[in-house]
């Protein structure tokens, strides 16, 4: 059979053949048919629910066509016939696979009653237990839909425009303190007197000796509905406040090199009670996938309403923006110090 499957199939299968005999006949009649299997051409043998580590040697000694073909070993946790036994020992016993079906189902719903408790309670899960955004994203392929998504991509920038930063990678947020977080920039002191544009100019074109002159200040301009809908495309019917303190937008150079080296703090929290339900830290240059990704902002131009509020002199123990979603709650943002 396995010698017809590839004639038909092609070569590029791998073939597990499988017998319950053990239980259902006898140890010999499982070991006559993992013989057969291997005769027949089975790229690997499993026979289910051996029931000690003889019959499991047993299985691992068999000569013939069988001597050289791999073993399975299947360690069903807690309610199995088969002795659980850790890899090494499986290994050095004369198996060549090992499955372990439900140690990842039964930590996981361990993990998710345990983090209901919590929630029942007022305890939201933090970064420890649960990692930030970004290590969600990354740990269920974000990238590669990015990847996906740039190949189908219709610019509309202007010609000689330079093409956006790609998408974050695993190693861009890993601890400070290991090699890849060594090498990220991690968030610096604010300069005394504020972030003016003149800082992040600064900052932006360090070794080319360019400093941008500061525009002029603007006081007091708050968002309100009607102008930043314009802006998203009528995608949320919240509003927003960005900070109350003096600014006035920076520069498309200063705006650039602030996303390079910062990271912005996301709040989503209940606007009336101010119960946190999502808080984490991304890197800046990421501020303006977020909406794409978290439904309460939805079709929100984040991106604009941050580079408006860090133009001027800021309070950074404030946040630079409070957005009321329209649907109870809010999103607050801070620029880390």
């Amino acid at each position: 059979m396995p010698t017809h499957l590839r004639a038909n199939e092609g070569a590029d299968i791998l073939i597990v053949a499988r017998t319950d005999a053990r239980q259902a006949e006898s140890l010999g009649e499982a070991l006559w048919r993992a013989q057969a299997f291997a005769e027949a051409g089975a790229d690997v043998l499993f026979i289910d629910a051996l029931a000690s580590a003889d019959e499991m040697r047993a299985f691992c000694g068999l000569g013939g066509a069988a001597a050289g073909v791999p073993k399975m070993a299947n360690m069903l946790e807690g309610g199995g016939k088969t002795p659980i036994m850790a890899p090494e020992e499986l290994q050095a016993m004369g198996f060549a696979l090992v499955a372990y079906p439900l140690s990842l189902l039964g930590v996981s719903i361990r993990a998710m009653q345990d983090a209901l408790r919590g929630l029942k309670g007022g305890r939201i899960p933090g970064p420890r237990e649960m990692g930030t955004f970004v290590d969600i994203q990354m740990a269920v392929g974000f990238p590669q839909y990015f990847d996906e998504e740039r190949r189908y991509a219709i610019s509309n920038a202007t010609p000689g425009a330079s093409p956006p930063p790609p998408p974050p990678t695993a190693a861009a947020f890993d601890a400070p303190g290991t090699a890849a977080g060594a090498a990220q920039p991690q968030p610096q002191a604010p300069p005394a007197g504020g972030y003016g544009a003149s800082s992040f100019a600064q900052s932006g074109s360090a070794g080319t000796g360019a400093t941008a002159a500061a525009p002029e200040v603007v006081e007091g301009v708050v968002l309100e509905p009607s102008s930043t809908q314009r802006s998203q495309g009528g995608g949320s019917t919240g509003s927003s406040l960005v900070s109350d303190k003096p600014f006035s937008t920076a520069d498309d150079g200063d705006w650039a090199a602030l996303k390079r080296s910062r990271f912005f703090r996301v709040r989503i929290c209940d606007a009336k009670t101010k119960l946190s339900k999502l808080e984490t830290r991304i890197p800046a240059n990421f501020i303006g996938s977020l909406a794409t990704m978290v439904p309460q902002i939805a079709g929100v131009n984040l991106d604009e309403m941050l580079r408006a509020a860090v133009g001027g002199k800021l309070d950074l123990s404030e946040p630079l923006v409070n957005y009321e979603t329209g649907t109870g709650d809010l999103v607050q943002i801070w620029l880390e110090q």
